[in-house]
């Protein structure tokens, strides 16, 4: 069956709508704002710790808008500006209060409208996409090689513990909690915090609020703490109760509690770009039917995070290697490490990401005025092992050169996986292209 321009205006028309459905549900449903002090003023640019991710993840939301608009041959200057215009109604709403919860941002408005521009490139060329001659086809290869290549050494850098010092020495200290402005992003803890470690040096402490320690360590790589709590606090957000920074008060790891879970956060390369990175949880850890004092030991370098918590009525332990498959969590904020949906979004990130080179590299060996099935089949690999031997030198090296942990075995099989179901789907369907 024969791909047509009436085809891709119908599918375009279904995903428009269903487009705005997803829309609706993920900007105008109640949302949850930390502390009032957290809400970032209207005219605000990327202004909280994860407004990088916030943004990449708006521009994401409407891409699927701008798609269906092109998809209807709607040219990409008019998706854009429907863009705009929906992203204006939408944070109108929000500016005077509906739904709760939710903060107005001309960040989101540039966003929103970005996303919707791509999506409509992306629409206005999918036949030269999907069905590019093999000349075409070899130069949105290379280019597509190159900017995974360039996205994966991003990623590992971004995952890279940032640290303001170099040769530093001394022992860390604790400061007053009035010593440092405590970021307004995060609220007092209330819970009761005896004693705190790090690195070997212990701080005594008796009261709530959080252990705010400076950290001015020649072993700038690695942090190893621990904390003694007795009690909870009740709020349903992120609220630290260790707060190692920087001599420049920068955060450097944040161990804290969300709900009835403990939570680890450190601060990477990632965090002078606002992206948002991964985080550790315990699910759990603070639970309601243990009311007992609980002592938490972390662990942080730059191939992996250690956190457990030990109680009177259990023990919880959990391991997070810093590997590239962790480069989705530096552009969204939705999904965390420890969530359901985490195994799934890893799963899918490094395989469609690879999937597009093996479909164009496949497509770029067809030999375009020769029958000669051997010489079509030399050429086409030819191309093929070029991909192959880009993903071995990025899956393989570039985490080594950057740092952090070697690629996974699970990540190396996902990879592998979709630049080989790229390969298949254009060796079985790309004689279905029409006449150009």
């Amino acid at each position: 069956m024969l791909i047509t321009t009436g085809n891709a205006g119908r599918a375009g028309l279904k995903l428009f709508v269903a487009a705005l459905i997803f829309i609706g549900i993920a900007t105008l449903s109640p949302g949850k704002a930390a502390t009032p002090d957290s809400r970032p003023d209207v005219w605000c640019w990327a202004c909280s710790m994860n407004g990088g991710s916030d943004f990449t993840l708006n521009v994401a939301l409407f891409i699927p808008f701008g798609l269906a608009l092109g998809l209807m041959a709607v040219v990409p200057i008019r998706a854009w500006m429907a863009g705009l215009t929906l992203a204006i109604a939408i944070e109108s709403l929000q500016h005077f209060g509906f739904p709760g919860g939710r903060v107005a941002n001309v960040t989101d408005l540039t966003a929103n409208s970005t996303g919707s521009f791509i999506g409509g490139l992306i629409g206005a060329h999918w036949r030269l996409l999907l069905f590019p001659t093999a000349q075409r086809a070899g130069q949105i290869a290379l280019v597509s090689v190159m900017f995974v290549v360039s996205l994966c050494c991003f990623c590992c850098w971004a995952l890279q513990p940032y640290s303001a010092l170099t040769n530093s020495v001394g022992d860390p200290r604790g400061s007053q909690p009035a010593g440092i402005p405590f970021p307004t992003e995060f609220g007092w803890y209330h819970g009761l915090l005896t004693e705190a470690q790090l690195n070997s040096h212990t701080i005594a402490r008796s009261g709530d609020g959080p252990a705010i320690i400076e950290s001015n360590s020649a072993e700038a790589s690695r942090l190893q703490g621990s904390a003694t709590i007795i009690g909870r606090d009740e709020r349903d957000f992120f609220v630290p109760f260790i707060y190692v920074h920087e001599p420049d008060r920068l955060p450097k790891v944040l161990l804290g509690q969300r709900g009835q879970d403990a939570q680890l956060r450190g601060t990477l390369n990632a965090s002078r770009l606002r992206l948002a990175g991964p985080t550790l949880t315990l699910n759990n850890a603070f639970s309601a039917i243990d009311p007992g004092p609980r002592r938490f030991q972390f662990d942080v370098t730059p191939e992996y995070w250690r956190l457990s918590a030990q109680s009177a009525a259990a023990v919880h332990h959990n391991v997070m290697r810093i590997s590239l498959g962790l480069g989705w969590t530096l552009f969204q904020t939705v999904v965390h490490v420890g969530d359901p949906l985490a195994r799934i979004v890893t799963l899918l990130w490094l395989f469609v990401l690879w999937l597009p080179v093996g479909y164009w590299c496949a497509i770029a060996g067809k030999p375009a005025d020769t029958n000669d099935r051997n010489l079509g089949n030399f050429r086409r690999w030819q191309f093929v092992a070029a991909a192959v031997i880009a993903l071995l030198f990025t899956l393989w090296l570039v985490p080594r050169a950057m740092g952090i942990a070697a690629t996974l075995p699970h990540e190396w099989g996902l990879s592998i996986a979709g630049l080989a179901v790229g390969v298949f789907l254009a060796t079985r369907f790309y004689h279905y292209i029409p006449a150009q």
